[in-house]
């Protein structure tokens, strides 16, 4: 009598995963396949030995990023299409000279592109090696996401228990005070009260409220209170 081979068990995850990974071009729309082949190529100019091609490679990169992230509903492609370069942008921005623009700018392409690596705070902490440019050139989804990475590092400073945590906190701060006049403007206000609370600043929100929001603040405050 043979023996019946025990059948492994299905793993769902990992079923997905090689599901995923399976991505055929076909699968792709032929508008799609140019623009992931565009952004590849922009990548690898990034590496270029002329300058002004890794200039205009970045600039290009930037223009995609940003235009996709001014109003997302679901993950823009370029992001989707550039995540798998992830390690490999990082690696390029680690060779670039400190100091240099071109540095700064690509540290704001790694910043936007945290948002698609869950594990670590690097939304947040490209954002602060970047250049100055106002947050909200980026989107609402990038500033949410921005948000939460604050308020974890936050926490994270509260419970090392640091004497000179005011100090230390500072560079939060700034980008806290950019972000909450933002939100204020558009409609999203409870946003900024749970982030003014979460980095124990509330007292600081009477300065962003205007005759437009008061209601809805308070009303939220409230709410909260009960």
């Amino acid at each position: 009598m043979s023996e019946k081979t025990a059948t492994p068990e299905a793993n769902p995850k990992q079923d997905k995963d090689a599901e995923e990974s399976k991505i055929a071009p076909e699968e792709l729309s032929e508008e799609d396949l140019q623009l992931k082949e565009e952004l590849l190529l922009l990548v690898d100019r990034l590496e270029d030995e002329e300058m002004g091609l890794r200039q205009n490679a970045l600039n290009l990169l930037r223009g995609q990023i940003r235009s996709s992230t001014s109003s997302m509903t679901s993950v823009p492609k370029p992001l989707k299409f550039l995540r798998p370069q992830y390690q490999r942008i990082e690696s390029i921005y680690e060779k670039y000279p400190d100091g240099e623009n071109l540095k700064k700018e690509l540290a704001d392409v790694l910043s936007v592109l945290g948002m698609t690596i869950g594990e670590k705070r690097d939304c947040l902490k490209y954002r602060l090696q970047g250049t100055s440019e106002a947050v909200s050139s980026w989107g609402h989804e990038y500033i949410r996401h921005l948000s939460g990475e604050i308020q974890a590092e936050y926490q994270e400073k509260i419970k090392g228990g640091d004497e000179e945590m005011e100090l230390d906190t500072e560079y939060l701060m700034e980008l806290v005070r950019e972000i909450i006049p933002f939100n204020m403007q558009h409609n999203a206000e409870c946003e900024a009260c749970d982030l003014l609370m979460e980095v124990e600043a509330l007292d600081c929100l009477e300065q962003y409220v205007d005759e437009l929001v008061h209601e809805r603040v308070c009303l939220y405050l409230v709410r909260f209170v009960e």
